[in-house]
């Protein structure tokens, strides 16, 4: 069977040290393993904090969830901060219901 989730990652730097990952698309099984590679990517080069704006991800799963906490653990590895904002109220209503939204800084909503 073919996949039909896609997510494209766009990388926004706010300000010296501080980069927001806008993701688009699914956030599911067959796409959750881009996340923590792009995320490792800017941690190692020295970024200090990173946004990830929930806003135009259409659809996300326990992978999705998984690879949320492996980019946590990775910025704290690197003693940088991680912060989920932009989140749509489905995407709220999840991170609740999962308790996630006790585990990870949560920023604005939509």
């Amino acid at each position: 069977m073919l996949s039909r989730s896609h997510l494209q990652i766009e990388v926004r730097s706010l300000e010296p040290g501080v980069c927001q990952l806008i993701l688009v698309g699914d956030l599911d099984f067959d796409t959750a393993g881009q996340l923590p590679v792009s995320a490792a990517q800017l941690l190692a080069a020295g970024v200090t904090r990173l946004d990830v704006d929930l806003s135009k991800l259409e659809f996300i799963d326990s992978s999705g969830l998984g690879a949320l906490i492996r980019v946590r653990k990775d910025a704290r590895r690197h003693e940088a901060g991680l912060r989920l904002v932009a989140m749509t109220p489905r995407v709220r209503r999840l991170l609740r219901v999962t308790c996630l939204d006790t585990v990870f800084d949560l920023g604005p909503d939509l």
